[in-house]
């Protein structure tokens, strides 16, 4: 057994976990069980009232503090003790109510992802002339599909299996769409409106060599054999059916590929082409964007007449 002190002594041991309660004080292995501070037996005591109710020590749960008479230095450094490790709990509840919330990161889960689904749009070259392929199941290759179709002069002509057609090309060239928007807006500031307005597609058929040259520079005036509807070095010819542009084409050079061009015709001046050997190669018309023949074409009509009828020459 450990010998006990005075009134106010007691032995230091290690706390085991006891906990608060009343001690039972006629049992000499009390001071074993709370291993901190135990009283005398009766006997010892000399007939003193019990202390009171012990309770645990802050910094060792299940130590127990005596009472008596007087504090002493075991008591003394119990309560320096307990002041020490109320402190560090207020300043460790203190630090950690200054702390920041951790950074949280909320990533949001699309119930239905085709609600913002968006066509992307079609990834052009960093040049500003260039070809890219057409492919079957682009918005571009229908369109260009049902313009074919719709320019026909003979509506029961099958160009697919008359003609042998390859793949499609796209061209991208930034100054003839800019050119192309810019002469719009001026003829729009001159007051023009309605039909002087509206796009046509017109058709040529030339070799590779030319079509090069074309949809990189645009297409310039030179030497033709068309003189009917102008002079071709102060204009340009061009066919509104395509099917007459292959037949016109295929008398002179193999068919190679078919130029879609975008034109605005503006203020038309019909003319009557002049027939013979005596041809005079009209100039442009003032105050008029292009000439046209008079005379309509028709299936009956030989190739050369055809090609005349559905010429357009813009100046």
């Amino acid at each position: 057994m450990p010998t006990g002190g005075g009134p106010g002594g007691a032995m230091e041991r290690g706390c085991s976990g006891v906990t608060q309660g009343e001690v039972q004080w006629d049992d000499p292995g009390v001071r074993r069980a709370c291993g901190a501070a135990a009283w005398q037996t009766d006997s010892e005591r000399g007939g003193r009232t019990p202390p009171a109710p012990l309770s645990p020590c802050p910094r060792h749960v299940g130590r127990l503090r005596a009472a008596g008479p007087g504090r002493s230095r075991w008591q003394q450094a119990g309560d320096k003790m307990e002041m020490e490790e109320t402190n560090r709990v207020k300043v460790q509840k203190k630090v950690r109510s200054n702390e920041k919330p951790p950074c949280v990161t909320a990533i949001r889960v699309e119930t239905n992802p085709l609600k913002k689904f968006t066509i992307p749009k079609i990834r052009r070259t960093a040049d500003k002339v260039s070809l890219t392929p057409c492919y079957t199941n682009q918005r571009e290759y229908s369109s260009i599909s049902h313009t074919l179709s719709q320019s026909r002069l003979n509506a029961g002509c099958d160009l697919q299996s008359s003609w042998q057609f390859g793949e499609i090309k796209l061209v991208h060239n930034e100054d003839l769409e800019k050119n192309f928007a810019a002469k719009r807006a001026k003829m729009r500031e001159e007051g023009r409106q309605g039909r002087e307005l509206e796009e046509h597609f017109c058709f040529l058929v030339l070799p590779w060599g030319e079509v090069s040259k074309i949809y990189q520079s645009g297409i310039h005036t030179s030497e033709s054999a068309m003189k009917e509807l102008g002079n071709p070095l102060l204009g340009v010819y061009l066919f509104r059916h395509v099917d007459v542009a292959l037949n016109y084409a295929n008398r002179l050079i193999s068919a190679e590929y078919i130029l879609v061009f975008k034109v605005l015709f503006g203020k038309v001046k019909k003319i009557q082409p002049p027939m013979g050997k005596k041809k005079v190669a009209l100039d442009p018309t003032p105050n008029f964007d292009c000439h046209m023949s008079r005379i309509a074409p028709t299936l009956k009509d030989p190739v050369a007449l055809q090609a005349i009828g559905s010429s357009v020459f813009p100046a």
